[in-house]
C-alpha cells in the first residue's frame, strides 16, 4: 500500500554553484509539493548557496563526511535517503553505512558511465578529493549493486548499469524553467559552467570565437562561471576583442536573455542543465556530440567532438538565420516541456517501490545496438585522444 507521506533525506555536501546542488534544490521542492516531508542534509552554509525552498528543512552538518558520528541524522528517522554526489569518494562509505543500518538508499549518478574514461584522456589523474577517476569507477561497481535503486540520467546509463547487476532507473533531472517567448536577439554567444574544469574544454569555445572574429564581426562571446588567469591571458594574447570573461555571476538570466546561441564544449555531461536553461530562455544550443544525452534530441545542433571549426560554422549559421534559430529553439522548448512533466510521477513511483521493497525492472528505452553504436563512437574518440596527446585540454599545452 502506498504510504501517503514519506520522510525523505536528500544528501549533498554543498548547496551552491554546481549542477548537482541545483538539482537538490529543485528536486527537494518537487517532492515536498508532492506531499512528502523533505530534509536536505548539507555541509556548512556558504554565501553562494542556492535559496532553500520554503517547504523544505535544511540540516547542516559541520563535518559532512563523518556521518557515522551524527546523532542528528539518526534523529530524523528517514523513510528513504537520496545521495546526490557520485564524485566524493567518502560518499560511497556513507552509502555503505546507511545500508548497513537498515535505511532505504537511492543514489543519483550525476554523470555518464563513461566519465571515468573520458575524463582527461584515459589518465587516472589525482583530484582534489585525493582519489582518481579509476578509483571512483571501482567504488561505483562495488557499492551500486547494494543500493535499493540507482537513478541514472539517461537510458544509455540505465542499460549499462543493469548489465552490472544494479537496480537502475532512468529519471531525467527535474525541470522547472518556464519557457520564455522566442524573439530576435543580439548576435551574442554564451558559454556557462566551470570554465577552468579541464573536461569543459573552454579553450575550444575561445577557438570558436577566434574563427568567428573573421566570419562574423558582430558576434561576441560571454563566458560565465569560475575562471582564472589562464583564460584571461589567452584572450589577451590572441587579441580576442569579441570575448568577455564575466566570471561567476548570480545574474545568469540577464546574459541568456541577451544571447542567441549557447556553445557547449564539454567532453561529456551527465544531463546538462545548462542546455535546459538556455533553450527555455530562447537560446539555441550548439554542442560537441554527446549521443547518450537525452537532451541532444531537444533541438540541439551537434558537431563532431573537438571540431571547433564546424562549431564556429554552425554558430554563425544560426546567428545569420533567425528563422532557423527560432525554429530549433521552438522544437527544444516543446521537447523539454514534455520531459519536465514526467519527473514527479517517475519519482513517486520509484519511492513507493523502494519503501515497499517492490523494485521493478523497468523496460529499456534504448536497444543494445544503439548502446554499442554509442560506445563505438566514444572509443574512436578516445583512441584519437591517445594518439594526439598535444590536444590535452590543459591551457598550457593547447595554447602554445
Amino acid at each position: 500500500m502506498r504510504k501517503q507521506k514519506l520522510k525523505i533525506g536528500i544528501f549533498t555536501a554543498g548547496f551552491g554553484q554546481g549542477g548537482t546542488e541545483r538539482v537538490s534544490q529543485i528536486l527537494s521542492d518537487i517532492l515536498a509539493k508532492e506531499g512528502h516531508e523533505v530534509v536536505v542534509v548539507t555541509g556548512p552554509i556558504q554565501k553562494t548557496d542556492y535559496k532553500m525552498p520554503e517547504n523544505v528543512k535544511r540540516l547542516v552538518l559541520q563535518n559532512y563526511n563523518e556521518m557515522n558520528e551524527s546523532q542528528a541524522i539518526a534523529d530524523e528517522q528517514f523513510d528513504v535517503v537520496i545521495f546526490q554526489e557520485y564524485w566524493v569518494l567518502k560518499n560511497y562509505e556513507n552509502i555503505d553505512l546507511f545500508i548497513n543500518r537498515g535505511l532505504k538508499v537511492i543514489a543519483i549518478d550525476h554523470n555518464v558511465y563513461l566519465a571515468a574514461i573520458l575524463s582527461d584522456g584515459l589518465l587516472a589523474y589525482a583530484d582534489n578529493d585525493g582519489g582518481s577517476t579509476h578509483q571512483r569507477q571501482v567504488l561505483r561497481h562495488r557499492v551500486y549493486p547494494r543500493l535499493h535503486a540507482l537513478v541514472t540520467l539517461s537510458p544509455f546509463d540505465q542499460f549499462i548499469w543493469k548489465q552490472a547487476g544494479v537496480r537502475a532507473r532512468y529519471i531525467q533531472d527535474p525541470i522547472v524553467f518556464e519557457n520564455v517567448p522566442i524573439e530576435p536577439r543580439p548576435q551574442n554567444v554564451i558559454a556557462v559552467g566551470r570554465l577552468t574544469d579541464k573536461d569543459k574544454q573552454t579553450e575550444y569555445a575561445l577557438q570558436v570565437m577566434k574563427r568567428l572574429k573573421v566570419l562574423n564581426k558582430q558576434a561576441r562571446l560571454y563566458l560565465l562561471g569560475g575562471t582564472d588567469s589562464s583564460i584571461d591571458n589567452f584572450i589577451k594574447n590572441k587579441k580576442l576583442t569579441n570575448v568577455v570573461n564575466v566570471g561567476y555571476t548570480l545574474d545568469v538570466q540577464k546574459y541568456y536573455r541577451n544571447s542567441s546561441v549557447l556553445i557547449l564544449t564539454s567532453r561529456f555531461e551527465g544531463f546538462s542543465m545548462v542546455i535546459i536553461e538556455a533553450i527555455s530562455q530562447g537560446v539555441a544550443v550548439v554542442s560537441f556530440s554527446q549521443p547518450y544525452l537525452v537532451l541532444m534530441k531537444c533541438g540541439v545542433v551537434q558537431v563532431k567532438k573537438q571540431d571547433y571549426k564546424e562549431m564556429a560554422f554552425q554558430v554563425n549559421r544560426l546567428l545569420k538565420d533567425e528563422t532557423l534559430r527560432q525554429k530549433i529553439v521552438q522544437e527544444g522548448q516543446e521537447c523539454i516541456k514534455k520531459l519536465g512533466s514526467e519527473v514527479a510521477p517517475k519519482w513517486n513511483e520509484l519511492l513507493d517501490e523502494v519503501v515497499n521493497d517492490q523494485f521493478k525492472d523497468s523496460e529499456d528505452e534504448i536497444s543494445q545496438k544503439e548502446v554499442e553504436d554509442i560506445l563505438d563512437v566514444e572509443v574512436q574518440f578516445l583512441r584519437q585522444l591517445k594518439k594526439n596527446t598535444k590536444n590535452s585540454v590543459r591551457f598550457k599545452y593547447v595554447w602554445k
